[in-house]
C-alpha cells in the first residue's frame, strides 16, 4: 500500500472509490468539489502539503483523508496549517490501519494541525491528541414550524438553492454582491487573536463552486450603516435555510450589528429562509443573530488543535476567532445543516 496526494489525473480512481464508499460515508464529495476545495483553493499557496490524500492498494483507493488548507493569521503574520478532514476507509479495509497511516502522514506535514467535530471514529482519535477550541453555534429561527421539520428529518435531503445564482434587491437595505466586491473579514480587534482571513480570492474560488454550495453575498445598508455578508443557501423541498459564513461591517459596533441585523432579517424573510445558522465568533455576530431571529438556539461546539513540537505559539496563549467559513464542510451540499 502507498499514500499519495490526489491530482487531476486521479478522477477515475476517486470516482470508483466514492461509488464503493457511498453507502457508508460520502467522503470528500463529488470530484468537482475535490478540485475546488483542494486543488483550486487559493489558500493552498500559503499551506504547503495541502490536498486530499489517498491510500492505494493494487491501484485502487481504499481510504482518504484531507489536509484542508487553514492558514492562521496572528498579529499580521500568517502561520501555515491544515484541518484534517474527510476521513473515510472502505468497509473491507477497516480492520487494517489505513486511518492510522493517513493520520500519521498528514500530522507530519509542515504547519499547524486542526480538526473539527465529525464521525465518532475521528473524534475518538482526536480526543487522544487534540486540544479543544470552544465555540458557540447558533440558529436564528424565522419560521419555527419549518425549522423544526428541517431539524427532525429534512436536513438529510438538502441541496443548494437555485436562488444563489440570481440577483436580489431590497432597495436601500440589501443588494447582491460579487466575490470581487467583497472585503476580507477579520476580528474587530485582531491583536493577539488567531483567525483565518477570507478575502476576495478565496470567495471567488468558493463562488465558482456555487452549483454545489449555494454561495450568496449581500451588501447590507440601514440608517447610515453598511456591511457585507456571505452565506450558503440550501433547501429541502419548500424549506429553505442558510448558513452565515462571513459578516464584515464597515463599522464594528453593536449599534451597527443591530441595524444591519434588521436589514438581514428582512432579506431572509423575503427569500423565505426559515433559519439562519452561524458560528458566533464574537459579540457582534451574536448581536446580529439576535436581531435576525424570532429566537436563537445555541449550543457549544469546538474545533480541535493537534499540538506539534514546532508550533510557533501555544493554542491557549491567544484568542481564537473562527467562523463557519473556516469549516471545510461549506463546500459540500448538506454539510451545513447542523448549527455550526
Amino acid at each position: 500500500m502507498r499514500v499519495e496526494t490526489l491530482t487531476r489525473d486521479n478522477c477515475d480512481a476517486y470516482v470508483a472509490f466514492r461509488k464503493r464508499m457511498w453507502p457508508v460515508h460520502d467522503g470528500a464529495g463529488p470530484w468537482e468539489i475535490v478540485l475546488h476545495k483542494y486543488l483550486s483553493n487559493p489558500r493552498v499557496e500559503s499551506c504547503p502539503g495541502s490536498g486530499l490524500y489517498a491510500c492505494f492498494d493494487n491501484g485502487q483507493i481504499c481510504g482518504v483523508m484531507g489536509a484542508y488548507p487553514m492558514p492562521i493569521t496572528l498579529n499580521s503574520r500568517v502561520h501555515p496549517g491544515h484541518m484534517m478532514v474527510d476521513w473515510a476507509v472502505l468497509p473491507e479495509y477497516q480492520s487494517k490501519p489505513i486511518g492510522a497511516v493517513l493520520y500519521k502522514t498528514l500530522v507530519n506535514l509542515p504547519g499547524r494541525k486542526f480538526a473539527s467535530y465529525g464521525t465518532p471514529a475521528s473524534q475518538r482519535a482526536l480526543s487522544r491528541a487534540g486540544i479543544q477550541i470552544p465555540a458557540v453555534a447558533a440558529a436564528a429561527v424565522l419560521q419555527p414550524i419549518k425549522a423544526a421539520a428541517l431539524r427532525l428529518y429534512l436536513r438529510n435531503f438538502a441541496q443548494p438553492s437555485p436562488i444563489a445564482g440570481g440577483k436580489f434587491s431590497l432597495p436601500g437595505r440589501a443588494e447582491t454582491m460579487t466575490a470581487e466586491e467583497l472585503t476580507a473579514s477579520s476580528p474587530a480587534d485582531p491583536s493577539d487573536t488567531a483567525y483565518v482571513q477570507s478575502g476576495p480570492d478565496f470567495w471567488r474560488s468558493y463562488f465558482d463552486c456555487r452549483a454545489f454550495n449555494g454561495a450568496f453575498a449581500l451588501r447590507l445598508n440601514r440608517d447610515g450603516e453598511s456591511g457585507d455578508v456571505v452565506m450558503s443557501f440550501l433547501e429541502a423541498g419548500t424549506v429553505r435555510f442558510a448558513t452565515l459564513l462571513a459578516y464584515r461591517p464597515d463599522s464594528p459596533t453593536v449599534s451597527a450589528a443591530k441595524k444591519l441585523g434588521r436589514s438581514l432579517r428582512e432579506a431572509m424573510r423575503s427569500l423565505r429562509v426559515c433559519v439562519l445558522i452561524a458560528t458566533e465568533a464574537d459579540g457582534l455576530l451574536q448581536t446580529l443573530m439576535n436581531t435576525v431571529g424570532i429566537y436563537v438556539v445555541r449550543k457549544s461546539v469546538h474545533w480541535w488543535v493537534i499540538p506539534k513540537k514546532d508550533d510557533s505559539f501555544a493554542p491557549d496563549s491567544v484568542q481564537w476567532w473562527l467562523t463557519s467559513a473556516d469549516r471545510d464542510s461549506i463546500w459540500a451540499p448538506g454539510g451545513l445543516t447542523t448549527a455550526s
